[in-house]
């Protein structure tokens, strides 16, 4: 019981994003953010609300990442972002995310 207790906490997919990684990744999901919005069940009407508020796509993607976070809580797992990340075919990013997320295990 124990051992599968520590074996889940080290899988990255399993881990709650923090915000420095959704600031980290927010860069490389960059324009892809309109994309990536309804792969995380964001609704049409907070997508075009971000692009009217920010002006940089940067922004426009954290601010989405966040609004993500937000909506789920502690179910804004690094394996659910990364699978909608590769489904948007930005694979790269969930490497990185994911990558990122090991670091974070505790």
């Amino acid at each position: 019981m124990f051992l599968s207790l520590i074996e889940e906490t080290s899988d990255p997919r399993k881990s709650v994003v923090t915000e420095m990684q959704l600031s980290d990744i927010s860069d490389d999901v960059g324009t892809c953010w309109r994309e990536l919005g309804p792969k995380l069940s964001i609704a049409a009407a907070k997508i075009y609300n971000l692009d009217e508020e920010y002006s940089h796509n940067r922004d426009k993607a954290y601010a989405l990442l966040n609004i993500w976070k937000m909506q789920v809580g502690s179910g804004a797992l690094a394996g659910h972002l990364a699978d909608a990340l590769e489904s948007i075919g930005r694979k790269s990013i969930a490497e990185k995310l994911l990558g990122e997320c090991v670091s974070c295990v505790r």
